[in-house]
């Protein structure tokens, strides 16, 4: 049992399961990641289990040690970051209140963006900044601000 290349075209697509194979592939090379196998378990069909079940034992065989796969799962964990930032873009704008961001409006979204180069130390800047992150806080941000506020239609 081993991967295909038909097999690594499906777990490179932007499918949820993928998606979840991705992130769950990344908790198993030890990224803080967690696991999403029950879901995958209960949400894939036979085809999709196969796929995982042959990564399962392709990971096994070599020991972490396939390049291809600690690719995946990097991406994968890049990936799950990306989404956790925009959750937390999405939470920032709901707990701050419909009357705060009629107020402040979108400016506020980059002013109080905790991924942004103004916010980081000139410490953290070399170590932290990720342009990426900056625009999935935004983005979760801008998000929620464009469901609750006319401002935004």
């Amino acid at each position: 049992m081993s991967l295909s290349v038909s097999d690594f075209k499906f777990l490179q697509q932007d499918y949820v399961l993928a998606k979840r194979m991705r992130f769950t592939l990344a908790h198993v090379f030890g990224f803080r990641v967690p696991s999403c196998l029950p879901e995958i378990i209960r949400q894939a069909n036979e085809e999709e289990l196969r796929i995982w079940l042959s990564l399962q034992k392709v990971v096994n065989e070599t020991h972490l040690q396939n390049q291809r796969l600690i690719e995946l799962a990097e991406h994968g964990f890049q990936e799950y970051r990306l989404e956790e930032v925009f959750a937390e873009g999405r939470d920032f704008a709901r707990d701050l209140g419909v009357d705060k961001l009629l107020e402040g409006g979108l400016k506020m979204r980059h002013a109080l963006n905790p991924y942004s180069l103004k916010q980081l130390t000139a410490q953290n800047k070399a170590e932290h900044y990720s342009e990426a992150l900056q625009y999935a806080w935004e983005d979760g941000f801008k998000s929620y601000f464009e469901t609750v506020c006319p401002e935004a239609w």
